[in-house]
């Protein structure tokens, strides 16, 4: 019969787990201080002033295309460029390769 996990086991993982979210909110911040000041401006409204993104496009003075289209994606580009504990990058598939992996 497999035995319960040891308190000692428990104090482990959450250490481990405090270590963890201590770097990452170090990165986060790190890689926050590289983006543009645009994109700190978009970022910073978005994740830490809650706006919408209705509301960030008026309030920085984009038109609603622009800022879908440019504006946003450049700055959570910019973060994910900055930001090293993860790679926060989304891969597309290529068209043109065939799923035998070749």
């Amino acid at each position: 019969m497999p035995k319960s996990p040891s308190s000692e086991n428990t104090a482990d993982r959450r250490i481990v787990q405090r270590l963890f979210a201590e770097q990452v909110v170090k990165r986060t911040i790190e890689a926050f201080s590289h983006v543009s000041d645009r994109s700190k401006q978009v970022l910073s409204m978005l994740y830490i002033e809650e706006f919408t993104d209705g509301m960030c496009y008026r309030a920085i003075g984009y038109e609603k295309t622009q800022y879908f289209d440019k504006v946003k994606p450049h700055a959570l580009l910019e973060f994910a460029d900055a930001y090293l504990l993860d790679d926060l990058h989304i891969y597309k598939e290529r068209q043109d390769s065939k799923k035998t992996g070749v």
